[in-house]
């Protein structure tokens, strides 16, 4: 597989001159990746829950009862005697019933948008955590070419040499240990870079090989903190658990109210046939009133008062436990940025001492294994910048999806 250069990145993009909020990449892999996400459904079928709860709280027919009644003393040798009653019962605790099932379909409706908001934040984590091992393994195969173009350089400025008597058979062989232990790292960097991008390929994400420099040197920036207390609201795990929370407690009112015994109605025609009278018509009501609570009533009650404080105390927790994790996220950042100046530092003290050891080497003052250790210090200096660059980058990712984005 052959892996594009990437450049030694400049130090001023490690500062992070971008567009407040925007990481590209994350945003548009999250979008392919929320497609390969199972729990998508969940949305869907909330929000038809919410619907059918709406015609739930709407069907006041489904609790009145119907009844008929007929009385006839045929068999009691009065065959002249028949009585015919029909009437209707209705609980009036049914008149709660809109309201009621109406909030069960109000949090169903919000857990269905805060479940979407939920299911594309953590998208945009594992879209995070991809983009940092393919920029990771981008970073170790460019190294690791530029490792090889400079061994290979060395070996062939070695063996012209060797040929025109300046050197010895033991620089050529070290040369040639060098470049063949090098060609070997390139293989496995570039074998572990094309496993990360299989891995992303896995999440229907396909990345071309040109896109890789780009990645590397991007820069995202970093969620303003000074206000953890709104980040936190708007969080859309906060948000999530306040409409689960919110969905239980409209579950478990809607349980207290099944439970709850009703004062009930009933309204009737009564019709009274005998012989050798007229018949009569009357109109009976009737109302039920229940002498004490149902048995189920104060155990529903209690639940209900469980569940309310599970849920608070859930949704406490987590506002908690996102506030450390944004803490952290943030003393990671700090300490990332802090590593910038001096692996710079450091780079341009390998890349004079480099400059001296080949102008030393060609004078013969020093040994091919010297410029080789000097040529390595300067190239690991260059992989350190770089990768100082990827730990603000991942510090900036992680703080950004701690805090919600």
């Amino acid at each position: 597989m052959r892996v594009r250069q990437l450049l030694v990145l400049p130090i001023m993009l490690m500062t992070g001159l971008a567009q407040a909020g925007t990481d590209p990449a994350v945003v548009d892999w999250s979008k392919t990746i929320l497609e390969h996400q199972p729990e998508k459904v969940l949305s869907r079928v909330y929000g038809q829950l919410s619907d059918e709860s709406k015609k739930a709280g709407r069907n006041l027919l489904g609790n009145a009862s119907a009844t008929v009644l007929h009385e006839n003393g045929q068999i009691l040798g009065r065959e002249q005697v028949s009585n015919w009653e029909v009437g209707v019962s209705f609980p009036l605790k049914a008149l709660d019933q809109r309201q009621v099932y109406g909030a069960v379909a109000e949090a169903y409706g919000k857990l269905a948008q805060a479940q979407r908001d939920f299911l594309a934040w953590q998208s945009r984590g594992i879209a995070r955590q991809l983009l940092n091992t393919v920029v990771e393994k981008a970073i170790y195969a460019s190294h690791d070419i530029n490792r090889l173009e400079q061994a290979q350089r060395l070996y062939d400025l070695v063996r012209h040499q060797v040929k025109a008597g300046a050197r010895s058979q033991l620089d050529l062989a070290l040369a040639r240990q060098r470049l063949s232990q090098v060609q070997a790292e390139k293989a496995a960097s570039e074998a572990a870079l094309a496993a990360a991008l299989a891995q992303l390929a896995a999440w229907g994400v396909h990345l071309e090989q040109s896109d890789l420099k780009a990645l590397v040197e991007a820069m995202p920036v970093p969620t303003d903190l000074s206000d953890k207390a709104s980040i936190i609201s708007r969080h859309p795990q906060i948000r999530w658990l306040e409409a689960q929370r919110a969905l239980s407690e409209a579950e478990s009112s809607k349980e207290v109210w099944n439970e709850r015994n009703s004062v009930e109605v009933y309204t009737g025609v009564i019709r009274e046939s005998a012989q050798g009278t007229p018949d009569d018509t009357l109109i009976t009501a009737e109302l039920s009133i229940p002498l004490g609570k149902a048995p189920g009533y104060q155990l529903a009650k209690a639940q209900a008062r469980l569940i309310r404080q599970q849920a608070n105390a859930q949704v406490a927790v987590a506002r908690r436990d996102i506030r450390q994790a944004l803490i952290a996220a943030e003393a990671e950042l700090l300490k990332a940025q802090a590593q910038v100046k001096p692996a710079a530092d450091q780079l341009k003290a390998a890349e004079a001492a480099l400059q001296l050891s080949e102008q030393a080497w060609r004078q013969g003052e020093i040994s091919l294994r010297d410029l080789i250790l000097a040529q390595q210090a300067r190239l690991d200096a260059a992989l350190q910048v770089a990768l100082v660059h990827f730990a603000v980058q991942k510090a900036v990712r992680n703080l950004n999806q701690q805090a919600g984005e």
